[in-house]
């Protein structure tokens, strides 16, 4: 590729991008906000709406209200197009939104901190279906040569984001320059207002690199026109926490994991007799939980741990589905022996509380190991969010512990073991290993050898 040619590239990313460089805060006074908006917007900038700003929305009251600020372009976060959807689903879900006359401009924060092929193909995968030439992503260092050959197999733009001093990885935008100077020029950078300075704004500028997504509106800093283009910084951590009261609350950090479903192939159950076992990660369903920064410590039912039924025959076939227990216990007993685990490790947790939320797409009671895919997603949802690193040996055993010591679960460590290395594993639970190491002896294989299965 000639430097020309860069140049037009690092172009289009711009004008792919700009479309998303402002989510809204939805005020007190939806119209008066769309209309001062659209009366300060400069001249060939156009103003989009993040739909992370509207998560406490329903799909539909989201798009209600980002059409009722008058902008044509939103960019997507998954509380309205959940990453376990089904295929129809997202399809469905991107109508709705194209039918509501808007532009998918991208989609995000996005999590790519697993550096596998599998796992980073189903978010690529995910953001085609979902129409999504952007995707505002939460990478590693390690991760991103990776992410890269995805972005050149798909053509989707992806757009580092940075969190601000929480963030271990790339807190800033000059944090990641320097790994990303010379790679594809769809590799780019998201520029937030509160976490950029004047530096980060002019060395972006000054090398000319491709960047920029849809922070949330609420100050206004521009950075130095460049001979490609300026880039806009737009920031503010209010988001419309409740449309129909008006009221607009503060929104904290948001971090949210999954874990998928899983199918033992061979020798389950010998895991719990010092044998051998073959499992695969089933990415068709998956669990999810969210943590969000919060006064108090707050683990929030799911729809099925409802206690309000319509009569005794729904309660008795709710029961014979889910059982007595809802995933709340899962949660509440994975904090427990996370908390346990640090003590005994002398690692000190933060003092940092947080509301819980979880929900799944794993068929229940059929043995896809629903409940460990709960805490499985928990615990890597809470050593995201304390910001904490455990091997991933270690994760399966804490996620046992969990399940058996806490909620009195018989288990075994099979089902925690696939859940957290993913993909097609290879177990060893010789009694050797699991004496002198406290753990079995993992591998993970190309699940391209298996046959084509059906579930």
């Amino acid at each position: 590729m000639t430097m020309t040619d860069r140049d037009e590239s690092r172009r289009d990313f711009l004008k792919a991008a700009a479309a998303g460089t402002a989510g809204l805060a939805l005020p007190v006074s939806l119209t008066g906000c769309a209309e001062r908006t659209q009366a300060t917007v400069p001249a060939g900038v156009r103003l989009g709406v993040a739909s992370y700003s509207l998560r406490e929305l329903s799909r539909a009251d989201a798009i209600a209200a980002v059409q009722v600020l008058r902008s044509k372009y939103v960019s997507i976060k998954s509380f309205h197009l959940p990453y376990e959807s089904t295929a129809e689903e997202l399809a469905a879900g991107r109508k709705a939104f194209e039918d509501a006359g808007l532009t998918i401009v991208g989609g995000g924060v996005i999590t790519l901190q697993q550096d596998d092929d599998n796992d980073i193909r189903t978010y690529f995968e995910y953001a085609r279906a979902a129409g999504m030439p952007l995707m505002v992503i939460a990478p590693t260092p390690t991760t991103l040569p990776r992410i890269e050959r995805f972005v050149r197999e798909y053509d989707i733009k992806v757009a580092i984001h940075n969190h601000g001093p929480e963030d271990q990885h790339f807190p800033g935008p000059r944090d990641a320059l320097p790994i990303i100077r010379d790679m594809d020029p769809r590799v780019g950078l998201c520029v937030r207002g509160r976490n950029a300075d004047a530096g980060d704004l002019q060395a972006v500028g000054r090398d000319g690199l491709r960047r920029v997504r849809q922070p949330r509106v609420r100050d206004r800093r521009a950075a130095p026109a460049t001979g490609n283009a300026a880039v806009l910084c737009l920031h503010a951590r209010r988001a419309a926490r409740a449309r129909h009261s008006g009221g607009i609350g503060l929104a904290g950090r948001i971090v949210e994991r999954h874990a998928c479903a899983r199918a033992g192939l061979l020798g389950n159950p010998s895991d719990g007799y010092f044998g051998r076992t073959l499992s695969v990660a089933l990415r068709n369903f998956r669990a999810t939980v969210t943590l969000e920064e919060s006064t108090a410590l707050r683990i929030e039912p799911d729809a099925h741990d409802g206690d309000v039924f319509r009569s005794v025959e729904e309660l008795v076939e709710a029961v014979n589905r889910q059982g007595y227990y809802g995933g709340t216990r899962l949660v509440k007993a994975t904090v427990k022996t996370l908390s346990e685990h640090c003590n005994r490790h002398d690692l000190l947790l933060p003092a940092q509380n947080f509301t819980a939320r979880y929900r799944s797409s794993i068929p229940r009671q059929v043995g896809l190991a629903g409940s460990s895919a709960i805490v499985t997603a928990a615990l890597r949802a809470l050593m995201d969010f304390f910001e904490l690193t455990i091997p991933r040996e270690q994760q399966a055993n804490l996620i046992l512990s969990a399940e058996t010591e806490e909620l009195g679960i018989t288990a075994g460590l099979q089902d925690r073991v696939a859940q957290v290395y993913e993909g097609l594993v290879y177990m060893d639970f010789s009694r050797d290993h699991m004496e002198d190491l406290g753990h079995g002896i993992y591998e993970s294989l190309d699940p391209q050898i298996l046959p084509t299965m059906f579930v």
